[in-house]
């Protein structure tokens, strides 16, 4: 499956079940970055505008471009953020323009040689480039998740640069510099409708919907490692930010 229509069938859930980011990572980002206030950011892969509200939330003038209309219009549906339709390497944004390009959560698809070069098209003089995302800690829950995506959810293959390889891959590119990243710890509460949605808001487990043993499974992973109401899913995000030459 191309990666642009991966989560089309998800999108709902993805919108409704995936957690966002920490407040400590967008200040990072910002410090290492030196935003100003209201500066132009583009928001790459924005997926249903976790990130672009985060953004726009800190009062930044942020676009989100996004190829896949299912994620756009659950994009679309939960604000004012403005979004088009766009892919990494070709987002029909204006040249010269953006303090920040960044990208939560997607890099791992693009193709970085053209990806890095639209970047670099897009930023203004003196600007950044970002991207951040998040894992499970490693934990119980973890190795629990990766079961259930093992014996019920379908093969991926289709990762450019798989996220463990991100910043080995970035620091090799010779017109990326001066690189940094951060890894921040936080979590996700889920209640156990959150934590089936959480699930099936993974794009491996999109076909996997409606099994009676994998429902099960996921209730059993519930009632064991939640206080009974609630489950604490515990992440880590890590973000990076480098100039372009």
């Amino acid at each position: 499956m191309d990666s642009r229509d991966r989560f089309s069938e998800a999108s709902g859930r993805y919108a409704a079940h995936r957690p966002g980011f920490p407040g400590e990572l967008i200040d990072w980002i910002v410090a290492e970055g030196a935003l100003a206030p209201g500066a132009r950011i583009a928001d790459i892969g924005c997926g249903t505008g976790i990130a672009t509200r985060l953004w726009a939330a800190r009062g930044f003038d942020v676009i989100g471009v996004e190829p896949n209309q299912a994620m756009l219009a659950q994009a679309r549906s939960a604000g004012d953020e403005t979004y088009q339709e766009g892919e990494a390497a070709d987002t029909g944004l204006p040249g010269g323009a953006f303090a920040l390009v960044s990208a939560a959560q997607a890099f791992h698809y693009f193709e970085l040689g053209p990806t890095l070069a639209e970047w670099r098209r897009l930023l203004a003089a003196g600007g950044s480039c970002a991207t951040f995302w998040y894992r499970i800690a490693p934990s119980p829950i973890k190795s629990g998740f990766k079961d259930l995506r093992r014996r019920f959810g379908s093969q991926s293959g289709h990762y450019r640069t798989p996220k463990n390889a991100i910043v080995e891959t970035l620091r090799a590119r010779p017109e990326v510099s001066g690189l940094r990243s951060a890894t921040f710890p936080y979590a996700q509460l889920l209640d156990r409708a959150g934590w089936h949605g959480r699930i099936f808001a993974s794009s491996r487990m999109r076909h996997a919907g409606g099994e009676a043993r994998l429902e099960a499974e996921i209730d059993s992973l519930f009632d064991r490692y939640s206080d009974g109401n609630r489950l604490r899913i515990p992440l880590e995000a890590t973000a990076m930010v480098w100039g372009i030459v």
